[in-house]
């Protein structure tokens, strides 16, 4: 699963260069079948990424979606991209044509009940395809997965009709013609997959076939482009003494298929996908013309890894699409019909190959590490545990004056509602209006203050509503100054911040039982008074007047009712007070377990983020197909030039992994991309950088490292015979072509790119024969112990001879 950071990183290099413009717009669809194709699309993907926009459609064809999220350094196609047929469906329709349902029986056409070569044919490709892992190396079972997922099961009809609607309809045109851009007639489409398998060279022939349905104009051209087995592949195979002549058998079978098409000799001939859905072909070509890619190059140099195969297929498509090659004028042989001079020779040519060379700046582990490292570093100081408990302190003692709750007056003063200011809580306070008094009656001075004192509760309840309004005015003003303490306090140190919450938390519950005692001191004092005053009303008389001149039991009575009207003020913003106070530990609670979860998802990412940088810190650039025109090993000390800024100490815009991060790399993300916009792969082979050893010299290379990836027998035609065409693909073509000479009986193209990160050699050659190949002898040989097996055609179909 992705994280918050991969997210990030995605965002790093995406539109990095400028989309190449060509003036035009070309429909273009790349499918992907099977495991093989699956990851040559998930490499071309990464480089298209980084354009502003694209105008390439990608869809992946396989029976398991688990090969879409392997490989994390590739990244894996968006569901919309991705097609995982249904094995239901598959075995829905085998059911069917096995009970005589008369819209299946075109099934038993290439998947009889039983043959004599593997005996009960349902009951194993019931059980290759309940496996979920494909199609078993049986390309019978690979076609009746694919078949049965056009109109059924994931309905791949509607699929290539919505993509064909996508890329060519109305309103894709009329946006193009507004925006003042040419389109170009046609759609171009690639299918891309391995011959060896049962998935992808399964459904090959039939792919081609719903794709002539969808896109069937004169203009449309189509290009299979298949990666032959060998040792490469061998290594991959968990079986290799029996999958290894599977792998060659398959191959064979396909490409005879394929030929047999090519050259027009199966005639009118009508895919039957199932009982709804057919294509007649008609004279229409099931595909312009095929590129063989194999694991050794022209010259009998190998290529070690599967893998990298699979990449070289990749930068050949981008290439040919992303970098403008194959919009160019001098680019039609990259795309082309067969001529009919190689169709009419004993051993028909009509198959292709290329090869490329890549020197890149590797972006994307680049932007990763120094996006990582700067990520640890901020992570280290926002998770380190070392906090001094002096400064939490310090700090909690700051924050609580700042929210008024050093202690209950603060609280309370914050209402301002005291006895002083109440007129229904003063009692004959007045001299004046006291002196009146002492002369009254007792039943008068008696009667007075018992209205007093019984009125009072009643008097103050009129001021509820004021003080709930002014107890929800102090709550939300405590609850933001709180949250910006912690958004801030959470940039700097999350255990500072944690401990200064809880801290806050241990404040509030002090005040709560210093408010609870207040309680109780003061409802024991109202008894007192209480009781005081019933003395009092007893012993006031009118004798007083000739024995004390100064009214000391009246004026004792006064001060006992204010006395009562004080404690009752008291008791009526205690009810409120309690309130605030049960609302403010609320509150804190919430957000120390808002901060808690924050700071956990942090640790959770700095153990992920810190995996992830040993694993760059282990990786090794490697000879192959693409060169990085800085080492890998050489990418920390770079990073480490760019001088980042760590960003701490600020208040977050919410308390959210999302947002602490988003603006504590705000800035870091324009550094990044200000670092990598400097490289120049071009510029620095000139110049020379620690960071860059040897980087003239790879250059230099790129026309060794793009010897085609074929290896054909001595009897083959020479690359001079073979229209080879190299292109020179750069910001500065025509520097670098200067050092590449042009092809015996070819052409040397050079193809300006906005890209200066990148330089691309690529050659094709063109028309050759399978029987060229130099591994088609075995091949045949292990296809001729069982053709029924390696074919998925009907039976009824007639192969063409070798």
């Amino acid at each position: 699963m992705k994280t918050m950071l991969d997210a990030f990183l995605d965002d790093l290099t995406r539109g990095l260069y400028a989309q190449t413009q060509t003036g035009t717009y070309v429909p273009t669809l790349v499918i992907g079948l099977g495991g093989t194709g699956l990851k040559v699309l998930r490499h071309l993907k990464k480089a298209l990424n980084r354009h502003q926009s694209q105008e390439i459609r990608l869809l992946g064809i396989e029976t398991d979606d688990s090969e879409n999220n392997k490989y994390p350094a590739i990244p894996p196609l968006e569901p919309k991209e991705l097609v995982v047929l249904d094995a239901e469906a598959a075995i829905r329709t085998l059911a069917r044509a096995e009970d005589g349902d008369a819209s299946a029986q075109h099934v038993l056409e290439y998947l009889p009940v039983t043959h004599d070569l593997i005996g009960a044919v349902h009951q194993s490709v019931r059980g290759k395809i309940q496996l979920r892992k494909g199609a078993g190396q049986l390309r019978r079972a690979g076609k009746l997965l694919f078949c049965s997922n056009v109109a059924d099961g994931v309905n791949l009809d509607n699929i290539f009709l919505d993509l064909r609607r996508e890329l060519t309809g109305l309103g894709t045109m009329l946006a193009k013609r507004t925006a003042g851009i040419e389109i170009e007639r046609g759609t171009r489409v690639y299918v891309v997959c391995s011959l060896a398998g049962g998935t992808g060279a399964g459904c090959l022939v039939d792919v081609l076939g719903l794709v002539r349905k969808h896109f069937g104009g004169t203009t449309d051209v189509v290009t299979a482009v298949c990666l032959l087995p060998g040792k490469a592949l061998d290594a991959e195979l968990t079986d290799p003494r029996d999958e290894k002549v599977n792998t060659r058998g398959n191959t064979i079978g396909v490409l005879k298929e394929l030929q047999g098409f090519m050259l027009g000799q199966f005639g009118r001939y009508t895919f039957r996908f199932d009982a709804h859905t057919e294509m007649d072909l008609g004279n229409k070509n099931l595909l312009n013309c095929v590129y063989l890619v194999g694991d050794t190059q022209w010259n009998g140099t190998p290529v070690e890894r599967w893998f990298d195969l699979c990449q070289a297929a990749s930068y050949f498509l981008y290439g040919t699409l992303g970098t403008g090659v194959g919009a160019a004028k001098e680019a039609g042989a990259v795309n082309h019909d067969v001529s009919d001079q190689a169709r009419m020779k004993a051993r028909p040519s009509l198959y292709n190959t290329m090869g490329v060379g890549v020197v890149e700046y590797p972006i994307d582990e680049i932007g990763a590490f120094a996006f990582r490292s700067i990520v640890h570093s901020l992570l280290d100081r926002w998770l380190d545990p070392d906090v001094d408990k002096s400064e939490v302190g310090t700090l909690a003692t700051q924050v609580q004056a700042d929210l008024g709750i050093r202690d209950l007056d603060d609280l309370q003063s914050a209402f301002d509602f005291r006895a002083g200011t109440l007129p229904e809580a003063r009692y004959l306070k007045s001299p004046g209006a006291r002196k009146k008094a002492m002369w009254k009656d007792d039943d008068w001075f008696v009667g007075k203050a018992e209205a007093v004192v019984s009125a009072i509760d009643g008097q103050l309840a009129g001021y509820d509503g004021d003080l709930a309004r002014r107890a929800q005015q102090l709550a939300q003003g405590f609850e933001d100054k709180l949250d910006k303490h912690a958004r801030t306090l959470m940039t700097s140190n999350q255990l500072l911040a944690i401990s200064v919450m809880q801290g806050i938390e241990s404040q509030l519950k002090k005040l709560a039982k210093s408010a609870s005692k207040a309680y109780e001191q003061r409802a024991s004092e109202t008894e007192k008074v209480l009781s005081r005053i019933e003395d009092l009303k007893s012993s006031v008389h009118k004798l007083d007047l000739g024995l004390d001149v100064l009214f000391r039991k009246r004026q004792g009575l006064i001060e006992a009712v204010n006395r009562y009207l004080d404690l009752r003020v008291a008791a009526r913003l205690e009810e409120h007070v309690a309130g605030l106070l049960n609302r403010y530990g609320h509150a804190v609670r919430d957000l120390l377990n808002r901060m808690q979860t924050v700071s956990s998802e942090l640790q959770v990412l700095h153990r992920s983020n810190r995996e992830q940088m040993e694993e760059l810190m282990r990786s090794q650039s490697a000879p192959g197909f693409v060169q990085h025109a800085m080492p890998l090993d050489k990418i920390p000390a770079w990073v480490k030039s760019l001088k980042l800024p760590v960003k701490t100490g600020f208040a977050a815009t919410e308390l959210s992994l999302q947002a602490l991060l988003r603006q504590a790399l705000e800035d870091v993300e324009g550094v990044i991309r200000g670092g990598l916009s400097a490289l120049d792969v071009q510029a620095d082979a000139e110049r020379g950088s620690k960071f860059t050893p040897g980087l003239k010299g790879k250059l230099g290379a790129l026309e060794q490292t793009s010897v085609p990836l074929i290896n054909l027998v001595e009897r083959a035609p020479s690359e001079s015979d073979l229209q080879p065409q190299s292109f020179v693909v750069a910001q500065k073509a025509e520097e670098l072509a200067a050092s590449f000479k042009v092809p015996a009986g070819g052409k040397l193209n050079k193809v300006d790119i906005p890209n200066p990160h990148f330089a691309m050699c690529m050659r094709t050659l063109h028309e050759f024969a399978v029987e060229d190949w130099s591994e088609y002898e075995l091949a045949l040989k292990h296809y001729e112990t069982k053709p029924w097996y390696y074919h998925a055609l009907p039976d009824h179909v007639t192969l063409p001879p070798r």
